[in-house]
């Protein structure tokens, strides 16, 4: 069974809800993918049991991202959630060349309220201070901390534009209300590696929330919901 923590409205504001994918029982709740539309979830060999894996991601920079238009729980209102914290587990089986010190940076992505149009789209990240795991180097663990409640770009984050119309000033309160889209860069957005096969597996994606009073009753309905999806 799906290690999934319920909340209710009877909970104390300091209650921490956490949502994880560890891929057991065949279940992606992320809608999880590198994008190449070949990957799926292998039984053993995670960290520990189930894992996603991909094997012909052919990328300057593999990117594990929930998928547009998904109904993934690591999606939405940050703030009104009171995320606080993301993590995943990566292992990295081949590459063409090499993959060597490039930081995994977290990207939160907003569609600028047009998800048909992805002209207009931005971004912000933060890189970890951790570089992705080599080849031989088995699972490595990251946790990104952040606050969500900050009203302005936490320090440390940057912004990216990913069309030719998007904002000339992203505003970090409209994303960090309605993440559209949750993704893990390898490497810095900022630059350009060059394109390589990668074979990667991904397991234990996890968000945390401390969320405030008048949004625990929804979450904790909203993870009751899941949980019963998950089981029919």
């Amino acid at each position: 069974m799906r290690k999934v923590l319920i909340l209710g409205a009877i909970l104390p504001i300091t209650a921490v809800a956490q949502v994880i994918d560890t891929f057991e029982n065949g279940v992606n709740i992320g809608s999880w993918s590198f994008g190449t539309g070949g990957g799926g979830i292998v039984n053993t060999g995670g960290n520990p049991g189930a894992y996603w894996r991909e094997g012909q991601i052919d990328s300057f920079a593999p990117q594990a991202r929930t998928e547009w238009g998904s109904s993934s729980p690591f999606v939405g209102d940050y703030r009104g959630n009171g995320v606080s914290q993301i993590s995943v587990d990566f292992q990295l089986y081949h590459v063409d060349f090499s993959a060597a010190e490039r930081p995994l940076t977290l990207l939160l992505v907003e569609d600028n309220g047009t998800p048909n149009d992805f002209d207009d789209d931005w971004g912000a990240f933060v890189k970890h201070t951790e570089f992705v795991p080599q080849v031989g180097e088995g699972w490595k663990s990251f946790t990104f901390d952040f606050d969500s409640n900050s009203a302005i770009l936490p320090t440390g984050w940057l912004t990216v534009p990913f069309g030719p119309n998007s904002p000339q000033n992203p505003d970090w309160n409209s994303l960090i209300t309605d993440v559209d889209q949750l993704r893990f860069f390898w490497g810095d957005p900022e630059l350009f590696y060059i394109f390589q096969m990668f074979d990667i597996g991904m397991d234990n994606v996890a968000i945390n929330a401390v969320p405030e009073p008048g949004t625990l009753a929804a979450l904790g309905v909203g993870m009751a919901v899941l949980l019963l999806r998950r089981r029919l």
